[in-house]
């Protein structure tokens, strides 16, 4: 491979934490590549890239910089989940940004304005977007290269549960955020009610704690035996090795309805995934429904309006059913490593960036 120079902007954001976190996936797998070299950061961040991923009192001191800068010309709000990369690959230059936020619009106008190539995590099938914007993975800001390996490390790991759903419950973000809460409180309770080995931790974020209208959800979960309440996120070791021991795990729609960074766990471990509803983003390589995973029909709108409740009853049949062919969940298993393995990882993911702009 020829000679690669890549040059990651900080001076469009005012969180830089924030920016090398959303970004760091992509540049781990840049660094994979090869002969790649990263060309020097302005003085003032240099030495936190190395340091960001351990030391809290560097995020911290990025935090405080950041804030002090914010009104300062060029720092976009938006810019903290944009990154705008200058790349040099056999002697073309690009303008390249990755857009690596949840939401289904293009987060920044003025980076897609600047860019020669425009690539979004969640592009929705069925939305029209310009010709400059293709479609990329979801970076997960939670993976380092230690994490991938003993991710992979749980594939084919002994059978604890038949199922296991460990979610973070918030609040949505359109016109009745409260439905995110009742849809995802409808959903452990649907599943609590299944006749199997199972695991079920509702995690509930500090803005629903807050909140009146969702306390009596809470309280719901609080009261069934099958499901654990918690109000601190699990460590990500009992949750890979909790969903690793699992024939299946249950999954649902991120933020904004993305495909949230933890399907790239998932996939890393050879997890079979049972979705609540068909995703609306795709990355640049598609899952494949009954493939990739397989989906029931209980999921949130795109407006996140909530489904007839009738829906969840159904969830539990299509479970049922899944639960007794093992062939087809072992089959599911075996396509998400391999899937992971060629298309997902983050040496992979970059190579499609770097074949994108060679091709452009």
């Amino acid at each position: 491979m020829s000679r690669i120079l890549v040059k990651l902007a900080f001076n469009y954001c005012y969180r830089p934490d924030e920016l090398y976190h959303w970004q760091r996936y992509f540049i781990y797998g840049l660094k994979m590549l090869g002969d790649v070299s990263f060309s020097p950061t302005p003085f003032y961040w240099k030495g936190f890239l190395s340091l960001v991923d351990h030391c809290d009192i560097c995020r911290r001191a990025w935090f405080f910089a950041g804030r002090k800068i914010k009104k300062k010309s060029h720092r976009l709000e938006k810019g903290n989940h944009v990154g705008r990369y200058t790349i040099q690959y056999k002697g073309k230059e690009k303008r390249v940004v990755i857009d690596a936020a949840d939401g289904r619009e293009v987060r920044s106008e003025d980076a897609l304005e600047w860019a020669d190539i425009y690539f979004k995590s969640n592009m929705w099938t069925g939305i029209s977007y310009p010709d400059k914007v293709r479609p990329i993975t979801t970076g997960d800001i939670s993976l380092t290269p230690k994490h991938i390996e003993f991710l992979k490390s749980l594939r084919n790991r002994e059978e604890k549960y038949d199922l296991c759903f460990i979610s973070r419950i918030w609040a949505g973000k359109r016109e009745d955020p409260l439905n995110m809460v009742i849809h995802q409180v409808r959903l452990f309770e649907t599943l609590a009610g299944l006749d199997c080995r199972k695991r079920l931790v509702a995690v509930i974020s500090k803005k629903v704690t807050v909140s009146r209208e969702a306390k009596e959800y809470v309280d719901r979960l609080e009261k069934n035996p099958a499901i654990e309440v918690c109000y601190r996120q699990k460590s990500l070791h009992e949750l890979w090795t909790s969903c690793a021991a699992s024939k299946v795990v249950f999954f649902r729609a991120g933020k904004h309805l993305a495909m949230p960074g933890r399907m790239l766990e998932y996939l890393a471990m050879g997890s079979c995934v049972v979705f609540d509803a068909k995703p609306f983003s795709h990355w640049y390589r598609p899952l494949i429904e009954g493939v990739n995973y397989v989906a029931c029909d209980a999921g949130l709108k795109s407006d996140e309006s909530l489904p007839p409740e009738e829906t969840y009853k159904e969830i539990a049949a299509f479970i049922d059913e899944l639960l007794s062919d093992p062939e087809k969940i072992k089959e599911i298993k075996r396509s998400n490593a391999e899937y992971y393995d060629a298309y997902a990882s983050p040496e992979e993911v970059a190579r499609y960036v770097i074949d994108t702009i060679s091709n452009s």
